[in-house]
């Protein structure tokens, strides 16, 4: 009776081992399916993360190809005597346009423009720009033209700082343009941008520099 309950508990045991076995075994196909659903989403990640940085890499050759690609043509050298005005003040400066290959320009201008810049925190406590050109006057110095290799040739310019207070100012687009950058004098965090910019606008790629300048126009 004893040897008969004995082997009855070991057949047991077995049993409930096979059934534990069998039980783990179940258990494989969800673990090993949630294992790849991870791996596939980090993979997933990694790819996501890679793409990013190729972007990001081209971006950054684009624009570096570029500046090399504009150097290869030529280069614009600004001079001014200052770089603060008040309004109705005449700017006068001069540049040196060199050309190293022959291009096929349109025109040759210089510009005066203000930009409208303002700053916001935001809720993760960075600060944001926001820019927004607010006046523009533009002046043509040559038209079409077409400059052999090795060209240098120096240019003067005179070009006037608005004055909102003059009459003929009023009804005008740079009138208009200059209430819109008084009225952002007024308002906290923003200030204006004021750039002067010499553009040889050409076939392909234009030669272009720029200075920043300021205009006093605080007690206006």
């Amino acid at each position: 009776m004893y040897g008969f309950a004995h082997h009855h508990r070991a057949y047991d045991e077995r049993i409930t081992t096979c059934r534990g076995l069998d039980l783990l075994r179940g258990l494989d196909e969800p673990i090993e399916a949630a294992a790849g659903a991870v791996a596939r989403e980090e993979a997933g990640a990694m790819d996501g993360a890679v793409w990013i940085l190729i972007v990001i890499a081209v971006v950054v050759l684009g624009f570096v190809g570029y500046g090399v690609a504009r150097r290869a043509r030529g280069s614009i050298e600004l001079s001014l005597p200052k770089t603060a005005f008040e309004p109705g003040e005449t700017i006068r400066g001069s540049f040196v346009l060199h050309t190293k290959k022959p291009i096929e320009a349109t025109r040759l201008v210089v510009s005066l423009t203000a930009s409208e810049v303002t700053k916001t925190r935001q809720q993760d406590g960075k600060t944001r720009s926001r820019s927004t050109q607010v006046f523009r006057d533009e002046r043509t110095l040559e038209g079409e033209k077409a400059y052999p290799p090795d060209t240098r040739e120096t240019h003067e310019f005179e070009i006037e700082v608005p004055n909102p207070e003059q009459p003929e100012a009023l009804d005008s687009p740079i009138g208009a343009g200059m209430s819109t950058a008084l009225r952002a004098l007024s308002r906290s965090r923003t200030y204006l941008r004021w750039r002067l910019e010499v553009r040889l606008v050409a076939k392909g790629i234009d030669l272009v520099t720029a200075k920043q300048v300021s205009v006093n126009l605080r007690n206006l």
